[in-house]
């Protein structure tokens, strides 16, 4: 006859174990040990549940879809195998890796950006250079030692004019300060 229960009180050592139901460590001070050097622990401390890798290697989850979930299921983090990693914020996905670069929903705040231009919702920032895409409202600013602004194809002067005087065009969109 099969015993459907083993109490232990101690250490079982086996090469393998089998086992069709659960594996219930019912005291909140027991832990699932593997390693010679029990190296990886898995266990709940009464308040916590942990995974703990000592070991000298990486401690490696492998999925062809890995989900990070919170208690009522919704994503964390969701990764497929050689594509698309998601990140959410309180159910709404906000960053995203593509096969070309990455999405961001939302508002994104750095202190540094590095890289030779940025293109969003039809304005480019090159350098020091700020441009509009758009055919019909072209905007450009220049910071870099000229000064430059141009607004739809005019150019307008880089220092201030004087009091009482106006700005002009030459009819070829440069504009300049004149006397009246």
């Amino acid at each position: 006859e099969h015993s459907t229960a083993l109490e232990v009180n101690g250490i079982i050592t086996a090469t393998s174990i089998s086992n069709s139901g659960d594996i219930k460590i019912p005291n909140a001070s027991g832990k699932a040990l593997f390693g010679a050097g029990e190296d990886l622990a898995i266990y709940h401390d009464g308040s916590h549940s942990h995974i703990r890798d000592q070991g000298t290697g990486d401690l490696r989850l492998r999925s062809t879809f890995l989900r990070l979930l919170n208690a009522s299921s919704q994503p964390y983090i969701l990764c497929a195998s050689g594509g698309a990693v998601e990140i959410y914020h309180d159910n709404s996905k906000k960053f995203e890796t593509t096969s070309s670069g990455v999405t961001v929903t939302g508002d994104l705040a750095a202190t540094t950006v590095t890289t030779p231009s940025v293109v969003a919702d039809g304005v480019t920032i090159t350098d020091n250079t700020v441009k509009t895409n758009a055919s019909n409202a072209n905007l450009e600013l220049d910071a870099n030692g000229s000064g430059k602004v141009s607004i739809s194809g005019l150019l307008f002067p880089t220092s201030d004019g004087s009091a009482d005087q106006f700005l002009k065009t030459d009819g070829s969109g440069t504009l300049s300060f004149a006397t009246v």
